[in-house]
């Protein structure tokens, strides 16, 4: 599970906090705002000039993206959009969360 937040636009960032997704082994993910599930899709993984990214295909089609991923540690990941969904000014921390979050958990309530 991560946590995802939008910093370059801090209105549609902060609508978007409490974003996660949660990646399954077999290419599939769901994905949701804070407790409640949006959709599902599949993930996969490519290189684009030497670059890592993340494509997500969502059943809702509103809702495809990819990301470059440009940083990690043990416990986050840094991703900027793509110009493929034209979303090239979102960049997102993600986080490890072993459950959805929840507005609690993040002072959000």
């Amino acid at each position: 599970m991560g946590i995802l937040y939008l910093w370059r636009n801090p209105e549609l960032g902060r609508a978007m906090e409490g974003r996660w997704f949660q990646f399954k082994p077999d290419g599939t993910f769901e994905y949701g705002q804070w407790e409640t599930l949006v959709c599902r899709g599949t993930w996969s993984l490519r290189t684009v000039k030497d670059k890592l990214r993340i494509k997500l295909d969502a059943e809702i089609d509103d809702h495809d993206s990819e990301f470059e991923i440009q940083g990690h540690t043990d416990d986050a990941m840094s991703w900027v959009g793509t110009d493929t969904y034209n979303q090239s000014s979102m960049i997102i921390k993600t986080i490890n969360l072993l459950t959805r979050p929840t507005r609690k958990q993040f002072g959000r309530e």
